[in-house]
C-alpha cells in the first residue's frame, strides 16, 4: 500500500469502534510478540511463555517473557478487540524492553539493586514500549491492517488508562515512575516509533516519497524537524541510546537539583502574546526562570503546544502535543535565564493534509515547566557535581508506605497521618520539582509553590506553597517553618458528588485527628468548612461553589 503523508510523522485521529469481551487468543498474542521482535531487530532469543494464572514478568537468566492470561483479561476486560490487541502489543513491548535491558546494560550499573535504578529502567521502557507500539501502530495501518474506522479514541485513552494502573501498587513501593511519568515516558517512545516507520518505508520506497514530497531532501528536513521536537537525533544516537537519556529526563532523578530552579513570572502576568488569525496561528512566550542555589546548574527543558478538550481542558491524557520547542543552557548561582520562543497553535508544522488541525471540540494551551503542570518535561543536575542518589533514594522510601485497605475512609485517615508526620520530620520529602515564584501584594515576601509527591487521594493534586523573602533581589534560604500543603480536588460539576466526597473526607479526618480541636463553621449552600487545630498544625477544609459555577474542594495543612 502506498506510503501517504497522513500516516507520517503525526498522532492519528481515532473513531469508533464496538465493544467485546472475547479473550484474545494465544496465537495472537504470539504474533504481536514476532511482530514486536521483528521490529526491534534484537540479536539475541527470547522466549515467551503464556500461562493461565500468575503476573506478567520479563525473567533476565531465562530470556524469558511470562504473559499471564488472568492478568492479561484483567487489564482488557471491557475493551473492544482491537483495543485487547493493543493492550497486548503494549505489555509484550514492556516486558521486551526489559530484556533489551538485561542484554545491553547486563552487570552495569544501570542494572544495580536500587530503587531510582529501577524507576529508570521502568520509565526507560516505557519509552521503548511506546516507540515498539507506534511504529507497529503506523505500519498496520500504511499496510491495510487497520483502518480509522477501527480504533475508538476516546477508547484509546482507555487503554492509557489500563497501562496506567499496571504496576500502580509497584509505584506506591517507590519502585515505578508515576501515572504522569509513565504517561510522558510512553507518548516519547509513540510519537519517535511512528517517525521511524516513515524513514524505514522512505529507504525501501525512495519513489514514493520523491512522487509525494517532491524530493528525498525534503522528506529528510521533515523528519529531522520532527525528530528535533523530541530532541532526538538519529544519525547521532540509536533508540536505546536515547531512551534512556529520555527516561532520566522524565524522572528528573535529582529533585534536590530541581528544586532549586522556580519560574519567576507571576502567574497572572505570564508572558503568552496568541495570535489568532488564521494566516498567523502562533503563540509567543517569555518565560524567567531563576537558580536560587549556590552552584551552578544545567537545564534543559521542553515547551509545548498542544490540543486539549474543552470541557475537560486539565485532563493530561486528552493533550494532543502538536509543536515543540527544547531549550538548553547553563544557570549560574541566582541567575535568570529568560527563555523566548515562538510555536504554531493550530496543528502540525508539517502536516500537509491537516490531519492534526484543531477540531471544535477543543482549544490550544501552551505548556511549559511550573509547578501547575507536570505534563512538560524539565531536566537539571549541577555541573561540578556527580550524581549523589542519596536524595532521590531517601524521597522514594518516604513514600513508600505498606499498602493499606481501599475502605476510603481507613485510607484517608492513614494518608492524613503520614502527611503529617512527613511535614513535621522529613519536610524535604514533600517538594518535587520546580516552583512558580508569586509576588505578594504589599509585601517584601514572596510565595514559591511546589509540586509534591505526596499521595492522598484519587484526583487531588498536592502543591506546597512558601514564603521566601526577598533582599536586594536575592533570595534567602527557604524557610520550613512558612510551609503549608495544598489540596486541591478536581472541581465537580454538582454540590451532591462535591458534598459525599467532603463527608468522607470529614469522617477520615475525625477518625485521624484526636489532639485536634474541632471547629466547624457556619453552613452555607455555597460553602461549607470545618477547621482542625492543633499546637503544631492547623487543617482547613472547604466545599465551595466556584466561579465558573462548579464546586472546588481544597484543603490547606498549615
Amino acid at each position: 500500500m502506498p506510503l501517504k503523508a497522513k500516516y507520517v510523522l503525526v498522532l492519528i485521529a481515532f473513531c469508533y469502534y464496538t465493544i467485546s469481551n472475547s479473550q484474545i487468543p494465544d496465537s495472537q498474542i504470539r504474533t504481536e510478540f514476532e511482530k514486536l521482535k521483528a521490529i526491534s531487530k534484537n540479536n539475541f532469543d527470547v522466549y515467551l511463555q503464556i500461562v493461565e494464572k500468575g503476573e506478567i514478568a520479563s525473567l533476565k537468566e531465562e530470556k524469558k517473557i511470562v504473559i499471564s492470561r488472568q492478568q492479561l483479561n484483567k487489564f482488557s476486560n471491557q475493551l473492544s478487540q482491537v483495543s485487547k490487541k493493543f493492550i497486548a502489543q503494549i505489555i509484550l513491548g514492556h516486558e521486551l524492553a526489559h530484556q533489551f535491558q538485561f542484554n545491553r546494560y547486563n552487570n552495569t550499573i544501570e542494572m544495580s539493586n536500587s530503587q531510582i535504578r529501577r524507576m529508570l529502567l521502568e520509565s526507560q521502557a516505557d519509552v521503548l514500549s511506546g516507540y515498539l507500539f507506534g511504529y507497529l501502530l503506523t505500519y498496520d495501518i500504511t499496510m491495510g491492517h487497520l483502518t480509522a474506522e477501527d480504533i475508538d479514541l476516546d477508547e484509546f485513552y482507555k487503554i492509557f488508562e489500563v497501562i496506567l494502573d499496571i504496576g500502580i501498587e509497584e509505584n506506591a513501593l517507590g519502585t515505578h515512575p508515576s501515572k504522569n511519568d509513565r504517561l510522558m515516558s510512553f507518548r516519547q517512545g509513540l510519537v519517535c516509533g511512528m517517525a521511524y516507520y516513515a524513514i524505514d518505508e522512505a529507504k525501501k520506497h525512495p519513489e514514493i516519497v520523491i512522487a509525494y514530497y517532491g524530493s528525498i531532501e525534503k522528506y529528510n528536513q521533515i523528519v529531522k524537524e520532527t525528530l528535533e521536537q523530541m530532541d532526538y537525533e538519529f544519525q547521532k544516537e540509536n533508540i536505546f541510546m536515547w531512551s534512556y537519556r529520555m527516561a532520566k529526563r522524565v524522572l528528573n532523578y535529582d529533585p534536590e537539583v530541581l528544586s532549586n530552579i522556580i519560574l519567576i513570572n507571576s502567574p497572572s502576568t505570564k508572558n503568552i502574546k496568541w495570535h489568532t488569525s488564521s494566516d498567523n496561528p502562533f503563540v509567543d512566550f517569555e518565560f524567567n526562570y531563576m537558580n536560587t542555589s549556590n552552584a551552578t546548574i544545567y537545564v534543559e527543558l521542553e515547551v509545548y503546544t498542544a490540543h486539549v478538550d474543552r470541557e475537560d481542558s486539565d485532563y493530561s491524557p486528552f493533550h494532543k502535543k502538536v509543536n515543540a520547542s527544547i531549550h538548553k543552557f547553563n544557570l549560574g548561582p541566582k541567575g535568570i535565564k529568560k527563555i523566548k520562543g515562538r510555536l504554531r497553535w493550530d496543528g502540525a508544522e508539517n502536516d500537509p493534509e491537516g490531519i492534526t488541525l484543531m477540531k471544535e471540540n477543543q482549544m490550544p494551551r501552551i505548556v511549559f515547566p511550573s509547578a501547575y503542570s507536570q505534563d512538560s518535561w524539565i531536566y537539571c543536575e549541577y555541573t561540578d557535581k556527580t550524581y549523589n542518589p542519596e536524595t532521590t533514594e531517601a524521597s522514594i522510601e518516604y513514600l513508600a508506605a505498606a499498602p493499606v485497605p481501599e475502605k476510603n475512609s481507613y485510607k484517608l485517615a492513614s494518608n492524613i497521618l503520614r502527611i503529617l508526620r512527613e511535614l513535621k520530620y522529613s519536610p524535604n520529602n514533600t517538594i518535587i520539582g520546580i516552583g512558580d515564584l508569586i509576588k505578594i501584594p504589599n509585601s517584601n515576601h514572596s510565595a514559591c509553590h511546589y509540586n509534591s509527591p505526596l499521595q492522598f487521594d484519587k484526583d487531588c493534586k498536592i502543591t506546597v506553597r512558601k514564603l521566601i523573602q526577598r533582599d536586594q533581589d536575592l533570595f534567602l534560604p527557604l524557610d520550613f517553618d512558612n510551609m503549608e500543603l495544598h489540596f486541591k480536588y478536581k472541581p465537580f460539576k454538582s454540590r451532591q458528588r462535591g458534598l459525599e466526597k467532603y463527608n468522607s473526607i470529614i469522617k477520615a479526618f475525625d477518625m485521624a485527628l484526636k489532639d485536634h480541636v474541632k471547629e466547624e463553621d457556619k453552613e452555607t449552600y455555597s460553602l461549607q468548612e470545618v477547621f482542625y487545630s492543633s499546637k503544631e498544625s492547623n487543617i482547613d477544609v472547604a466545599l465551595y461553589r466556584n466561579s465558573d459555577n462548579l464546586w472546588s474542594l481544597e484543603i490547606e495543612i498549615y
